[in-house]
C-alpha cells in the first residue's frame, strides 16, 4: 500500500515521506512529516501511527481516480382526474 521514495499525506494533513517500508518490529514503515520542518516518524504496515484509530499523524492511502457511468431512468407520472 505504501512504497518507500513517495509523498503521502497524513489523517491530519501533513505532507509525509516514506524513506523505507521493510523496518524490523511494530513500526515498519519509516519516515518524517513535515511541520515546519521534516520531522522523523514510524508507522504500522497499515499506515496508523498509534494502536488507537483516527489519529492525525496517520499515513493515508493516496486516492484512486475512477470514473463509472450512471444511467438514470425518467418516468413520466401521468395523474388523471378522477371522473
Amino acid at each position: 500500500m505504501f512504497e518507500a521514495g513517495k509523498e503521502y499525506k497524513t489523517r491530519g494533513g501533513m505532507r509525509a515521506r516514506v524513506y523505507a517500508t521493510d523496518g524490523k518490529g511494530v513500526d515498519t514503515i519509516h519516515g518524517a512529516v513535515f511541520d515546519g520542518g521534516w520531522v522523523y516518524n514510524t508507522w504500522r504496515p497499515d499506515g496508523r501511527w498509534t494502536t488507537t484509530m483516527g489519529n492525525d499523524e496517520d499515513l493515508m492511502p493516496p486516492l484512486v481516480e475512477g470514473w463509472m457511468n450512471v444511467f438514470q431512468r425518467w418516468f413520466s407520472v401521468v395523474k388523471y382526474p378522477k371522473t
